[in-house]
């Protein structure tokens, strides 16, 4: 304080005295303690029901892995989700952007999270596209809406829905599989997840020849949009079979794609630097 300012040292002893005078207040009244925390889980169940939303929809498509991530952070927080059956349809729906629908359907597979639950204070926080921080005990997070984070497409209800849906107390298991015939003449998969550029990434390296669509097409009825990543089988190895989506039918057009090379990346290190926020990887 003479200096006018702290050093890291000094700021280490402070957070230490804060935590033990916290703990040491805790054990001291900790009957007010359990009643607030009650009390609060209490009012989350009543609250999910008078909010401008009562419940949040994610789909679990394009990205199910992803989707998935953001599931098993919403039950490690206690956060009840559940998992749709069968597809229906909700009123009174808000989308990320603003915009207000009467009606959607939403299909098997979807995340239901009701706010209607002791943790529904936390999911509004976490799952909300804007919180006031004033509104909420959680000042620190109101800024970390995990859908707008993960880039997964999530809808709020602004009245509540029963679907038919099995509660999820494990991250919901994703499992990837090869889709038509025995023979194809080329192996696809759709540019859509993190998985995809994973599943690319490890072909490179193992010196497959792949394409990308430069324009969207589709193969016996089914769509697919550009950048999706074509193996033709008469380019790599007899046998390849893997994890990726297949369509047999017709080639793709050579004038359609363009090929891909293996990446190349190089990590610096900065040492000596005046900050740690100067020390850094930096990635190509």
């Amino acid at each position: 304080e003479k200096r006018g300012r702290l050093t890291l040292r000094e700021r280490i002893w402070h957070h230490y005295l804060t935590s033990l005078a916290s703990l040491a207040t805790t054990a001291q009244h900790w009957r007010e303690r359990l009643r607030d925390y009650y009390e609060f889980r209490r009012r989350a169940i009543t609250a999910g029901r008078r909010g401008r939303a009562e419940q949040y929809v994610l789909l679990a498509e394009p990205d199910r892995e992803r989707t998935a991530r953001v599931v098993e952070i919403l039950l490690r927080q206690g956060i009840e989700v559940s998992q749709v059956q069968k597809p229906f349809v909700a009123e009174q729906v808000e989308d990320y952007t603003g915009q207000t629908l009467a009606r959607k359907e939403f299909p098997a597979g979807s995340y239901i999270v009701d706010l209607a639950q002791p943790a529904g204070f936390l999911a509004e926080v976490l799952l909300a596209r804007e919180i006031p921080a004033k509104t909420h005990f959680f000042y620190d997070v109101t800024g970390w809406s995990l859908p707008l984070a993960a880039g997964i497409e999530t809808y709020a209800l602004g009245r509540a829905v029963s679907a038919e849906s099995v509660s999820l107390s494990a991250r919901p298991e994703v499992t990837g599989g090869i889709v038509g015939a025995t023979t194809p003449t080329a192996y696809l998969f759709r540019w859509q997840s993190d998985a995809a550029a994973r599943l690319l990434a490890r072909l490179l390296v193992e010196d497959y020849k792949a394409y990308v669509a430069v324009k969207a097409f589709t193969l016996g009825g089914e769509k697919y949009g550009a950048g999706t990543i074509v193996l033709p089988v008469s380019d790599n190895p007899a046998g390849s079979r893997r994890a990726w989506q297949s369509w047999p039918p017709r080639k793709v057009p050579r004038c359609m794609r363009w090929r891909l090379s293996g990446p190349r990346r190089v990590l610096i290190w900065v040492r000596a630097a005046s900050s740690f926020c100067a020390s850094r990887w930096w990635r190509w």
